[in-house]
């Protein structure tokens, strides 16, 4: 027994490596490639934990930006009589003290403010006296009298004054009344003040006032004053009023020189008060305030320094690090993490009621997630950089909105994932980007159309030229248009014209090609293909499906019909068509392994598979599935065709070698496994692959219909569709009943203008021996 055991084993290999060899069984020594989505793929794919944490992402990458941005503006410091540096403009809107307009409002005012002067009594007084004692010495004396006689009465001026007009003086001494006159007057003017004629002319066009026994008179120019000429010229008129025409004008004449010599100004400047009411006035000034608009220019770059432009640079400083106290600083941040948390959780809400699908899918999650954080971030370095070199080279902060990429994000999800959900991404993108620029809601709105023309208008591109030409002409006319319009409405900044067309369309253009980038890297990633990389696969003469064609021709016949069949069923509930053509057109390559074993491909199955036990038989019909994932796997081909390919015939049953086995079973008394016989499924789930299940069968069906009319058609398709329903094969499809019945209406027309029956043709019995000579001659041997 120890020496047949070894035998025993031996023969036991040859036969598996025979076996082996005819693709009935897998070699031991050959590990059979798997699907990279199992195990931890799995695991994470379907993980509630892991869908928090791409949310959780999203909005710590979100919050990371928000916080960045607030520290990417960089202020160059100014200093006065030099060159600036860089262009800078004033990023929002602040008004300051501006204290150069303010002091000349200053000094202004205080060219009016009265300038206030007291009367000096001595010096009235002395006047008074000199002309009385003038007086008194016509009275008495000759005008013999010595100079030191003069001196002695404090009379020297009377030597400056001619003997004829000493002698008319001497009319007043015959006149009592006209000496009161001239004191009277005298006294009176000097009360009234008199400034001299120097002072006049130096404040001339200012006010005075004058103080007096405690009391300050109202303000009057300086030109109300008389000077101690116009003082004289007064009391000389006063005095002479009342004399003769005769001797009226000599007297003014000697009456005016000798007072001429006597009034002299007799107020005296107050600085104390004055400056008193000067301090009043100043502290009752407001200072000027200079409102600063945003995007207007503080500086620009080349610019000599002044005290101005200086002050208004330092005015922005300060307001800037206001704005970013630390208090209200996070006060604002906070308020923005919840705003873009609520958004957040809006997404996945409204995600979850049209698209389940999506959130089920936690590489569908992640794809966004991505997109996300990459275009926030990509938004993020714009705005840097432009602070950065914006001021070098003179870019007004107007024109920043059209660097942003803000399409990005839209464009490629769009193709992807579908229209709704590059317009949520394009939503959230869209006020992230215009908190990070200050909030602007004409930024928003400009933004937020950008976002979903560009996303609706790309997303049926059927190649990639296509997706690059579209996506630049849509994003650089979208942001164009949107930026002259705010220039219109603004009504500024019309010199900006020419660079918002040049830059809308380089960002268009620019952004296509990044998309177009990330699309083919994303694709890879995330095994989700867009329209485009489908429609590629479409190509018969991919090697998959030249190779079908010609080792299993059946097989691609039946490829090419599934395919028709599954198309329009996918457009009839409004699924993606492309998606299920390809399916179809890749769901059975594993029968090119053995083509031989399945009815498309030979008429004579029946006697090969006589030969095998059912249990075989099954095992090759079941390993095409296998096959075919391995080919799909090995050819890198997508997963959503790997997807078909294993699930389009779920866990059903191969049922004809069950019952075989059945059969076989009851002769032998031996029990049969019922797993031996099923496919190892999963169950379809994705809508295409439904339809796909569904169309595989029907197909195969319709082919034993004998004279086909649409109530067979309709018979046998709505028969198949219920089996597969009683199965339970469709417990996981994402399909409505509703859904079921516009697919079961879709698989009747298109079967029935496929299985139409013609007209037969009438023969013609008179030159069908014509035509066979014709033959005949082709077979005889040409002669030499």
């Amino acid at each position: 027994m120890s020496f047949l055991s070894p035998i025993q084993w031996l023969t036991k290999k040859l036969q598996r490596r025979e076996m082996a060899k005819k693709g009935l069984v897998q070699p031991k020594n050959k590990k059979r490639r798997t699907d990279n989505n199992k195990s931890l793929a799995n695991i994470a794919e379907k993980s509630k934990v892991f869908s928090f944490f791409i949310l959780l992402l999203v909005w710590a990458s979100c919050l990371l930006v928000l916080f960045l941005s607030s520290f990417s503006k960089q202020i160059s410091m100014l200093v006065i009589n030099q060159r600036a540096p860089n262009t800078i403009y004033s990023e929002f809107t602040f008004s300051y003290n501006n204290n150069e307009l303010t002091e000349k409002k200053k000094n202004e005012v205080l060219k009016h403010v009265p300038l206030v002067y007291r009367l000096n009594p001595q010096v009235t007084e002395q006047c008074i006296q000199s002309v009385s004692h003038l007086l008194d010495y016509l009275k008495k004396h000759k005008n013999d009298t010595s100079e030191s006689d003069l001196s002695q009465n404090g009379l020297t001026f009377l030597s400056k004054i001619p003997e004829k007009d000493q002698e008319i003086l001497k009319i007043l001494i015959r006149n009592n009344v006209s000496q009161k006159t001239l004191i009277n007057a005298l006294k009176t003017t000097m009360f009234f003040g008199v400034i001299s004629k120097e002072e006049r002319f130096r404040h001339s066009g200012m006010l005075m006032r004058i103080f007096k026994d405690n009391i300050t008179e109202k303000p009057k120019p300086f030109e109300d004053l008389p000077t101690p000429d116009e003082a004289s010229d007064i009391v000389a008129n006063e005095v002479c009023k009342n004399f003769s025409p005769t001797n009226r004008v000599p007297l003014r004449n000697a009456i005016k020189k000798v007072l001429s010599l006597i009034i002299t100004s007799n107020l005296v400047y107050d600085d104390e008060i004055t400056q008193s009411e000067k301090l009043k006035i100043l502290k009752s000034i407001v200072p000027i305030k200079t409102t600063v608009s945003k995007g207007d220019q503080i500086v620009s770059k080349g610019a000599t320094v002044d005290n101005d432009i200086l002050e208004r640079h330092t005015a922005y400083i300060k307001e800037l690090q206001k704005q970013k106290d630390t208090q209200e600083f996070y006060r604002e941040f906070i308020f923005k993490a919840v705003i873009c948390l609520l958004i957040l959780i809006l997404f996945c809400f409204y995600l979850k009621h049209f698209y389940p699908d999506i959130v089920a899918s936690n590489h569908q999650m992640g794809l966004i997630a991505v997109v996300l954080i990459i275009s926030m971030f990509a938004n993020f370095l714009i705005l840097y950089y432009f602070n950065q070199l914006g001021a070098v080279l003179n870019l007004h902060p107007f024109l920043l909105p059209t660097f942003i990429p803000i399409a990005m994000a839209p464009v490629i999800l769009s193709p992807m994932l579908g229209l709704r959900v590059a317009h949520f991404s394009g939503l959230f993108i869209s006020i992230v980007s215009a908190m990070l620029l200050g909030n602007s809601f004409e930024v928003l709105m400009n933004f937020i159309v950008i976002c979903g023309v560009s996303a609706y208008l790309v997303r049926h591109r059927p190649n990639h030229p296509s997706y690059f030409i579209s996506a630049s002409v849509i994003i650089g006319t979208c942001v164009t248009v949107l930026s002259l319009l705010q220039v219109l409405i603004v009504g500024d900044h019309y010199n900006l014209l020419y660079k918002i067309v040049i830059i809308g369309f380089a960002n268009g253009i620019i952004t296509a090609i990044v998309s177009l980038c990330l699309l083919f890297v994303l694709e890879i990633i995330f095994q989700i293909s867009s329209d485009m990389t489908l429609l590629l696969l479409c190509d018969y003469n991919h090697p998959l499906l030249k190779r079908l064609q010609l080792e299993a021709p059946g097989t691609y016949h039946h490829s090419l019909v599934v395919s028709t069949l599954a198309e329009q069923a996918a457009k009839s509930i409004n699924a993606n068509p492309i998606r299920a053509r390809v399916i179809a057109l890749f769901h059975d390559i594993g029968k090119m392994v053995k083509p031989e074993y399945f009815t498309e491909n030979n008429p004579e199955v029946k006697r090969k598979h006589n030969r095998l036990s059912p249990r075989m038989s099954s095992l090759i019909i079941l390993n095409h599935v296998k096959e075919g994932t391995d080919m799909a796997i090995k050819s890198k081909l997508r997963k959503i065709i790997r997807d078909g390919i294993q699930q389009h015939h779920g866990t059903d049953i191969i049922f004809s070698f069950y019952k075989q086995a059945l059969d076989e079973a009851r002769e032998k008394n031996i029990t049969v496994d019922e797993n031996d016989f099923r496919y190892s499924g999963p169950l379809p789930k994705e809508k295409e692959v439904v339809i796909l299940s569904l169309a595989d069968p029907i197909e195969a069906a319709s082919r034993s219909i004998q004279k086909p009319t649409p109530s067979k058609i309709d018979a046998l398709v709505w028969e198949i569709m219920r089996k597969r329903i009683r199965n339970g094969q469709l417990d996981n499809a994402n399909l409505t009943f509703g859904e079921l019945s516009k697919i079961r209406e879709s698989f009747v027309n298109t079967l029935t203008t496929m299985l139409h029956v013609r007209i037969a043709y009438p023969k013609d019995e008179e030159n069908m021996d014509d035509e066979g000579d014709l033959f005949m001659e082709t077979h005889k041997t040409p002669t030499t």
